[in-house]
């Protein structure tokens, strides 16, 4: 496992949405190259929960801007991850 992965929670209204009617909680991942038993793993020792599922999506490399100075959004990866019944994450409450 990376030793300097890091897990983003994602607020947003969907986000709270999905998290109080499907018990689905939504992260940001970096390193992107972490898969989803690694995910799992980490999300269960962080937060001290039980997950059923996890879905990704990768985020390529995106330049942005019409300037002369171009921005550049770096890849990332998205996960969704569902909990069991019963357990909750108290970021998104």
């Amino acid at each position: 496992m990376k030793k300097e992965a890091k897990i983003l929670p994602v607020i947003s209204e969907k986000s709270r949405n999905l998290s109080t009617s499907q018990n689905t909680y939504v992260f940001k991942i970096f390193p992107p190259d972490l898969n989803k038993v690694e995910i799992k793993s980490l999300i269960e020792k962080k937060f001290n929960v039980k997950v059923r599922e996890v879905r990704v999506i990768n985020y390529s490399k995106r330049k942005r801007g019409r300037t002369k100075i171009l921005n550049v959004r770096p890849r990332f990866k998205k996960a969704y991850v569902k909990l069991e019944q019963g357990y909750s994450i108290s970021i998104f409450e």
